[in-house]
C-alpha cells in the first residue's frame, strides 16, 4: 500500500473535479478513505489479475450501480472507472454507509444476491475464468491428490451438476464483508473476482459464509434465493454439496500453489481448512436431511 501523500497525489491527478483532498485514512485490504471538500470516497487498489479484464469489470460495476446493487464509481478525468498507474489498477468509489449482514439477515442477503445475479446475466462477456482456476483434472481428483478423500467424494455430485448447470457472470467472492447492508437493502463491493461460473454455487457459498454449517439457515437462504432467481437451479438439497465444492476449490488451489513453491496464499490456509471441514459436515447433514438427488 502506498503512502498518504501518494494517495493524495493520485486523487488530485485523476479526479481534479472533486476538489481538494483533505485527509486519507487506510482501511486495510488495499483500500483507503479519501476526504474531499464535501464528500467521502474510497480509493481501492484492485487485484493484479484485474489488469487483464478492466473493460469487463467496468461493465459489471456500471450494471451493479445502475440496478442499485453496487457503489457509485467516480469517472477519472479520462472517463474511465478504473485507472492504470504503473503496475497498479485503482478506482475511486463513493463511500457506502452500512454494515456487513449477519445471520439474522438471511432473507435480505439471499434476495439481493439473486437480484445481482439476474443483472449480471445480462452483461455481455467473454469467457473469464476464476482467478483460483486450476487447469487439468477436475476438482475431486485434485482433492484426492491432496489426501482429501471424503471431501472429494462428497464434491463429486456437485462437479457433475455444475457441468450441466447454468453458467454466467457472477460476483466471485460474495462473503459478508463484500456486502453492505443499509436498512432493507444490500449493495455489493469488490467485484475483482468476477468470472463466468455457477450462480447456484455462488449462492450456496454466500449462504455458507453467512450462516456457517447451520442447515436451517442454509435451507432458508437457498429457498429465498431460489424464489428470486429460479433460473439458477439452486435448491436446499443442492446447497450443501455446492457450498463444499466452492470452499474446497479454494483450499485445493492454495495447496496446489504451495506445491509449486508459491506462498502468497498460505496465510489463508488455516481458515480454508476450517471452512472445508465445516462445509463437509454441512453437506453430509443436508444430504441426510433432504435426500439430495443431484
Amino acid at each position: 500500500m502506498i503512502g498518504e501523500k501518494d494517495i493524495m497525489a493520485l486523487a488530485r491527478k485523476y479526479y481534479p473535479g472533486l476538489g481538494e483532498v483533505y485527509a486519507v485514512t487506510s482501511m486495510g485490504g488495499g483500500a483507503c478513505r479519501v476526504l474531499f471538500n464535501d464528500r467521502e470516497a474510497v480509493l481501492k487498489f484492485h487485484a493484479h489479475w484485474v489488469r487483464e479484464r478492466i473493460l469487463l469489470l467496468e461493465d459489471v460495476m456500471r450494471a451493479a450501480y445502475s440496478a442499485g446493487l453496487g457503489a457509485f464509481v467516480f469517472p477519472s478525468k479520462a472517463g474511465t472507472l478504473l485507472v492504470k498507474e504503473g503496475e497498479d489498477v485503482f478506482s475511486l468509489q463513493m463511500a457506502l454507509v452500512g454494515e456487513a449482514p449477519a445471520k439474522r439477515d438471511i432473507h435480505v442477503a439471499a434476495t439481493f444476491l439473486g437480484r445481482l445475479h439476474r443483472i449480471l446475466a445480462k452483461v455481455q462477456h467473454r469467457e473469464v475464468k476464476h482467478h483460483l482456476f486450476i487447469g487439468g483434472a477436475g476438482l475431486p481428483e485434485l482433492a484426492r491428490n491432496q489426501g482429501l478423500m471424503a471431501e472429494a467424494e462428497m464434491a463429486e455430485p456437485a462437479e457433475l451438476w455444475l457441468k450441466k448447470g447454468l453458467a454466467q457472470l457472477v460476483h466471485g467472492d460474495p462473503h459478508p464483508a463484500n456486502m453492505v447492508l443499509s436498512g432493507e437493502a444490500i449493495r455489493f463491493i469488490d467485484f475483482d473476482s468476477t468470472h463466468v461460473g455457477s450462480p447456484a454455487q455462488e449462492a450456496a457459498f454466500a449462504a455458507f459464509r453467512l450462516v456457517g454449517a447451520d442447515t436451517d439457515g442454509i435451507t432458508d437462504f437457498a429457498e429465498t434465493y431460489g424464489r428470486e432467481y429460479p433460473d439458477s437451479g439452486l435448491t436446499p438439497a443442492l446447497a450443501g454439496t455446492l457450498a463444499l465444492h466452492g470452499v474446497l476449490r479454494r483450499l485445493v488451489f492454495i495447496l496446489s500453489e504451495r506445491d509449486r513453491g508459491e506462498s502468497r496464499w498460505m496465510s489463508d490456509l488455516k481458515n480454508q481448512r476450517r471452512f472445508v471441514e465445516e462445509a463437509l459436515q454441512l453437506a453430509v447433514d443436508l444430504q441426510a436431511n433432504k435426500g439430495a438427488d443431484l
